[in-house]
């Protein structure tokens, strides 16, 4: 033995949900899927949100709205979700914190730590969704701007439907 100690891997994961209720908890919320989650870490400068932050990993939520990173190496990191409208962070104080959005409103987490074999979960973001009746006409119509990188998320009971910037009726 030359004295090699193992270093376990860690994971982190959590959800991005759709928030039908106002209430900025995952209270049974749809989730949303194919959006970009960034595993950061801080740059040379050691804080993050700055422009040197290192993506780590990338993903997207799945279509449950989760996403998972295996693999992560024992350190801090922050989480990036691609996220619209996204709802308040920690609404109550962080008492419900397994299921409240963890994300402020340009989608980065707090900094949070990964020791060796540990799974950090509940990373989580959540964004305003307004739901319509089955039966109701909705006379939108309209361009979308690529220019500003507009989305809009609408939600039934087949899920949440994303329509990215672009042109055209929806």
């Amino acid at each position: 033995d030359a004295g090699l100690v193992e270093i376990l891997p860690g994971t982190v994961s959590g959800r991005y949900f759709c928030d039908k209720n106002g209430n900025s908890l995952d209270d049974d919320e749809p989730g949303v899927a194919g959006r970009e989650v960034r595993l950061l870490s801080a740059g040379d400068d050691g804080s993050f949100g700055t422009a040197d932050d290192v993506v780590e990993a990338s993903t997207q939520t799945d279509d449950t709205g989760g996403y998972l990173f295996a693999d992560v190496a024992p350190g801090d990191y922050a989480v990036m979700i691609d996220g619209v409208r996204l709802v308040t962070r920690d609404v109550d104080g962080n008492v419900s914190d397994d299921i409240d959005s963890d994300v402020d409103a340009g989608g980065m987490s707090d900094a949070f730590s990964v020791a060796a074999g540990e799974d950090v979960i509940d990373i989580d973001a959540g964004t305003a969704c307004y739901e319509v009746a089955a039966d109701a006409l909705i006379g939108v119509s309209g361009l979308i701007s690529a220019a500003a990188g507009a989305r809009l998320d609408a939600i039934d009971n087949q899920g949440v439907t994303t329509y990215d910037a672009g042109t055209g009726v929806f």
